[in-house]
């Protein structure tokens, strides 16, 4: 120990996090370690409750209320208690950022939120982080050279294939059993859709398509961005050349943060993200994702017809396809994996053999058709 304090060097490894049930006793053992705790919890499956932290109230700051406000801000689910906070986690998903938070020149705080701020998908703004330099002089070296490292170990993961073959269930397994945000790429050409919808505008205007790309990410979490309703739209405002410049960097900025990121969508292995350390393209044939969407459609509680859905898939596999701005197609490095006869279990292990393969010396790797 020094100064009465306990000191350890820790040896730790990467894993996806869980939520906890923090029993009130060990409040008090562990009241400066909250504010980290915390953030944590932000990114954990499950819901995390910590009580019995009355003595967060009255610290450098009232560290409840202050946490509780700046996970808010950049967008964690989060519910405020007297003696502590409930959080329920992204389950490994980034945060959505874009936000300046209130430090209340408090070290802790500050400290971190600035480790939230790796995990969001737009910037973070501290306010105030001199109170960082009278307890922890070195932490902003010390994590930029953390970050340095993560990003000489980046792992880009680039999914990409046609609707409903299966590729946004395999890229969110992915980034949970690897460590890695993930991005559903389609969700910001639906979440335009939805907004032309609304605005009852022409989605086949250019223009009035453009206009639709300056919505907030709270509304990615909307679950009529799911609705066929929406991507048939979506379909075809993606193929607007200044509507995919519009989105262009906000995916590349996600694919670039470090450690690396899994995103999945029609154009990541050939567009946003040409250098991905891993490139997979997802295929079915079009009757099995007709009848994958089917299913799913009837469970959203919207109907229609097998035949309706069949003919949808492959109008949006011909637009995709076909389009002159970034076409649907394979990176000639990806490689293929068909799921039309596999199990969701079994698609996304063979998926993860994939990435375990790609990450080895070039010389041990399996031909991309072999997998």
């Amino acid at each position: 120990s020094v100064g009465g304090e306990p000191v350890a060097d820790l040896i730790v490894r990467h894993a996806p996090l869980h939520a906890i049930d923090v029993p009130p006793e060990l409040a008090p053992s562990m009241i400066d370690e909250y504010p980290a705790l915390f953030v944590a919890a932000a990114f954990a499956q499950g819901r995390t409750v910590a009580r019995g932290a009355h003595e967060l109230r009255v610290k450098e700051s009232d560290r409840i209320a202050a946490m509780a406000a700046a996970l808010s801000a950049v967008g964690a689910r989060v519910e405020e208690a007297e003696d502590g906070l409930s959080i329920d986690g992204t389950d490994g998903e980034s945060l959505s950022g874009d936000a300046q938070v209130a430090s209340k020149l408090d070290h802790r705080i500050a400290m971190s939120m600035a480790i939230a701020a790796l995990r969001t998908t737009l910037p973070v703004t501290i306010d105030d982080v001199s109170p960082v330099a009278t307890s922890y002089p070195d932490f902003f070296p010390t994590l930029d050279a953390l970050i340095a490292k993560a990003d000489f170990c980046r792992m880009i993961i680039a999914v990409d294939g046609p609707a409903a073959s299966g590729k946004g269930t395999i890229a969110r397994a992915l980034g949970r059993h690897f460590g890695l945000p993930h991005l559903d790429t389609g969700l910001l050409y639906r979440a335009v859709a939805a907004s032309l919808l609304r605005e009852e505008a022409d989605p086949e205007s250019e223009t009035d398509a453009l206009a639709g790309c300056g919505f907030d990410d709270y509304v990615l979490d909307d679950p009529w961005l799911k609705t066929d309703e929406v991507g048939r739209i979506a379909s075809i405002v993606s193929a607007h050349p200044l509507v995919r410049k519009a989105l262009l960097l906000r995916q590349k900025k996600f694919a670039q943060q470090p450690g690396g990121a899994v995103l999945d969508g029609r154009d990541i292995g050939t567009v946003i993200a040409p250098d991905a350390e891993v490139k997979l393209f997802v295929k079915a044939t079009p009757m099995i994702r007709a009848q994958r969407r089917h299913l799913e459609l009837r469970k959203l509680g919207v109907f229609a017809s097998l035949d309706k859905v069949l003919a949808d898939i492959r109008a949006r596999d011909e637009r995709d396809s076909k389009r002159a701005d970034a076409p649907m197609k394979p990176a000639p490095d990806a490689a293929i994996l068909d799921t039309s006869f596999l199990s969701i279990d079994a698609a996304v292990q063979r998926a993860i053999a994939i990435v375990n393969d790609r990450m080895r010396p070039p010389e041990t790797q399996e031909p991309p058709e072999t997998l």
